[in-house]
């Protein structure tokens, strides 16, 4: 009822929902074809882009909707909370029941997103070798991956020392 047309009213969750769905159809994409994206150009092509892409989402959503994650939504979203609260005789806890929901929902896809990284990291030319072992794959596998991992800790926002030599 009335709860499902509040979520769907809800921008950020629809966002969020959103890139839920396409983390799955990456997973699933990533899952039902581990043969065909053991080409580096292809694992580029098919799983590191669009993984690169859900972060750029994420990102986006995390920095467009950063007033109302952090502690209550927007100022005219709070104050029409408020009215309505007061119209409708709303105890107060039902706002922080709002916010403990968004925070759980985006902790859930925080590691979604971690989880898509982390499979990227073992699939394709990777797939059977230990994470974060690059040795035995070759250099421009190593390169892309390098690549990948930059570009993604980049939409973080992590300033990252160059490694020394």
């Amino acid at each position: 009822g009335s709860e499902e047309e509040e979520d769907y009213n809800n921008p950020l969750q629809n966002e969020i929902h959103h890139l839920q769905k396409r983390i799955q159809n990456i997973t699933l994409s990533i899952q039902t074809s581990p043969l065909g994206i053991s080409n580096p150009n292809t694992w580029r092509t098919n799983c590191l882009y669009p993984i690169k892409n859900v972060v750029k989402e994420w990102r986006s959503i995390l920095s467009f909707h950063s007033l109302e994650i952090q502690g209550g939504g927007s100022e005219e979203q709070v104050s029409v909370d408020v009215e309505l609260q007061q119209q409708q005789g709303l105890q107060s806890n039902d706002n922080s029941t709002k916010q403990t929901e968004l925070q759980q929902l985006l902790h859930e896809t925080s590691t979604k997103v971690f989880i898509l990284i982390q499979m990227a990291m073992q699939t394709g030319p990777l797939v059977g070798s230990n994470p974060g072992y690059f040795k035995r794959c070759g250099g421009e596998v190593a390169s892309v991956a390098l690549e990948f991992l930059t570009h993604v800790i980049g939409l973080a926002g992590i300033n990252v020392a160059a490694a020394s030599a």
